[in-house]
């Protein structure tokens, strides 16, 4: 059964046969070779304290949004417990491109033994399991005024919340 498609973060592509990209070490390559498997991090152990976590904007903005309607302590709960979900979500991020991306390259791609999965968005979709979410996602950006909008990233991530921990896994 394929992944799930109707998460309201993780959208599908307009072009389900667009080009995915997985830019990793060779090491890495030869690991999934021999698990036949992806390997999904822990969003807490990305290495960015700020994957997955709540922007400062949002809560700049809480008072604005939120007054009167959710008490602020309660909203700074709900970012505590967020911080806990992060330790429960795992990730699998892949480059959605029709091309090879030279800045991946440079990000996720560091040394000489490096390779470029190449894959479709469909492909992936229909190869991971039911109960993972994948798909395009939006981030919150903040321009020159201070307005904040939704922007498509280009980015296609596999997430799968609450799975049990197993040997793919960091923990």
């Amino acid at each position: 059964m394929p992944a799930e498609s109707n998460h309201p973060v993780f959208k599908a592509p307009n072009d389900p046969n667009i080009k995915v990209w997985r830019y990793v070490d060779f090491s890495k390559y030869v690991s999934l070779l021999d698990s036949g498997a992806l390997y999904f991090s822990r969003a807490d152990m990305l290495g960015d304290p700020y994957e997955g976590a709540n922007s400062h904007i949002n809560r700049v903005m809480w008072p604005m949004v939120y007054e009167g309607k959710i008490p602020i302590p309660t909203l700074e709960g709900v970012s505590s417990y967020h911080e806990f979900e992060r330790q429960w979500t795992l990730i699998n991020c892949w480059h959605m491109n029709e091309h090879e991306s030279d800045a991946m390259w440079k990000l996720y791609a560091r040394t000489c033994d490096a390779v470029a999965i190449q894959s479709t968005y469909i492909r992936l979709h229909n190869e991971l399991p039911a109960g993972t979410f994948v798909g395009v996602w939006s981030t919150w950006t903040t321009g020159p005024s201070g307005c904040g909008r939704t922007t498509p990233s280009t980015d296609t991530c596999g997430s799968a919340s609450c799975l049990p921990m197993n040997a793919n896994s960091e923990r």
